[in-house]
């Protein structure tokens, strides 16, 4: 059996970090300092995301000095109180490290111009660590679905504009495989 400390004690050690929604400045430049010193097959990650619900409510933060529980993509608060959060962790491929890198707090599901722009974001950001980003990993929710077509149309257009050629058998097989998985996960 596991042993956690009391809700106060969480409470208490949760007071000390600075956490606010958004991309985490200071987890990005940890993790450029550690891929400095990694081979190029640990620098290979993925980058998951999802969604989960909240129950509504606001609280004073006093180290933050802020109310929080309205909408907060981090770069943009509005005054909506939110009731789900959205998560995005990079996992390497060839290493069993994980890390949550960002999260933002929405109204029912975050807007598909939202969260592309966000994984752009999150995507330019990541690489720019030195780690490499080969792919995405989301749940098959309408909003992600759309957002990935939309990316794979954007990619593809600037493939076009370049005159480089677009392989678009790469990505089929990327949701072929995560499809598979699934279906695998639910027969257990």
């Amino acid at each position: 059996m596991f042993v956690l400390p009391s809700k106060r004690c969480l409470q208490l050690m949760l007071s000390t970090f600075n956490l606010e929604p958004g991309v985490n400045k200071n987890i990005l430049a940890d993790l450029k300092d550690v891929a400095q010193n990694l081979t190029e097959e640990k620098k290979l990650v993925n980058i998951l995301f999802d969604e989960v619900s909240l129950a509504p409510g606001l609280e004073f933060i006093s180290s933050l000095g802020k109310i929080v529980g309205f909408e907060d993509l981090g770069h943009q608060r509005k005054k909506t109180l939110a009731d789900h959060a959205l998560v995005f962790m990079i996992k390497g491929i060839k290493s069993k490290s994980k890390q949550p890198i960002c999260f933002t707090f929405c109204k029912d599901t975050t807007k598909a111009n939202e969260l592309k722009n966000l994984l752009k974001i999150i995507i330019k950001e990541i690489n720019a660590t030195g780690l490499i980003v080969v792919a995405t990993i989301c749940d098959q929710a309408t909003t992600n679905v759309r957002v990935v077509q939309e990316l794979q149309k954007e990619t593809k257009a600037m493939y076009l504009r370049r005159g480089d050629t677009y392989n678009s058998n790469a990505i089929e097989s990327i949701k072929f495989y995560l499809r598979n998985v699934k279906e695998q996960q639910i027969s257990f």
